[in-house]
């Protein structure tokens, strides 16, 4: 049952929010009169949104519910099946093609028996690899690598447990929300990886470098219990890169997307205000 309540509560964003609150200090109670008053009010709408929607908690019973399927991908895809999955995540990835046209007659509530996870050893395969490497510096170049493998052989070890798990889980189990949210990790670093790839040629120098990315696979593996250490200077350079796009009126995105209306003093000036 606690569990359940930390999936209807949105325990990522919870943990988010509350990081946050931990760093804007006394001024995160503040309502009005400070550029941060903002921040109550998403603290008093995010503790309203369980009471009418439990979206967390279906959509994760449904991810849950076909790890089966898409463990199966993983282990009899053959290589027709796998460079059309190669093609689907340059043309969901590839910012510079224009998206396939929108056929609402294939939308299913289940998975589709496709594993994107798989984009993580794709990443890693020669003739890609020889591509991201080029132009990346060699710690960066390193460090990814080392994540990568390391989702990898996590993935790996999801779907050799799950056969025999799958017996003794239910629709209603903690274990399969815990299974669903490090599928949902894996999932999100198969894209990241590949967004990068594909996209590097057009970014902004400093997202093209791969730094931003080190710390975003970081994430996700603590998010699935391991430890990749990141070094002071690349957090110290990715935060500078986001109080740039913050000064700019900028949307922290790897797509240049500017906001509505004028940008505001430089941030140093709010912190201290």
């Amino acid at each position: 049952m606690v569990r359940r309540l930390q999936i209807l509560r949105g325990a990522p964003l919870d943990g988010m929010l509350r990081r946050l609150g931990e760093i804007l200090g006394a001024r995160s109670f503040l309502r009005d009169g400070h550029a941060f008053a903002i921040f109550q009010k998403i603290v008093r709408d995010h503790a309203a949104i369980p009471m009418f929607h439990a979206g967390d908690f279906l959509l994760l019973q449904t991810v849950g519910m076909s790890l089966s399927q898409v463990a199966a991908f993983r282990a009899g895809a053959s290589r027709i099946e796998i460079e059309r999955l190669e093609q689907d995540l340059v043309a969901i990835c590839a910012l510079s093609q224009a998206p396939p046209p929108f056929d609402p007659g294939r939308l299913r509530p289940f998975a589709r028996a496709r594993d994107v996870r798989r984009g993580l050893e794709l990443f890693l395969e020669p003739r890609a690899a020889s591509d991201w490497r080029a132009g990346t510096e060699d710690h960066v170049a390193r460090q990814l690598e080392a994540q990568v493998r390391e989702l990898c052989g996590l993935a790996r070890s999801e779907d050799a447990s799950l056969e025999t798990a799958l017996s003794s889980i239910g629709a209603e189990s903690p274990e399969l929300f815990d299974r669903a949210e490090r599928y949902c990790a894996l999932h999100v670093a198969a894209l990241s990886v590949q967004m990068w790839a594909h996209n590097r040629a057009s970014m902004d120098p400093f997202l093209a470098g791969g730094e931003w990315l080190v710390i975003g696979l970081a994430r996700q593996l603590a998010r699935l219990g391991a430890v990749s250490p990141v070094s002071a200077e690349v957090r110290e350079r990715t935060a500078q890169h986001m109080i740039s796009l913050y000064e700019q009126n900028r949307a922290f995105s790897i797509v240049p997307l500017s906001l509505p209306g004028p940008a505001g003093p430089p941030l140093s000036a709010r912190v201290n205000h």
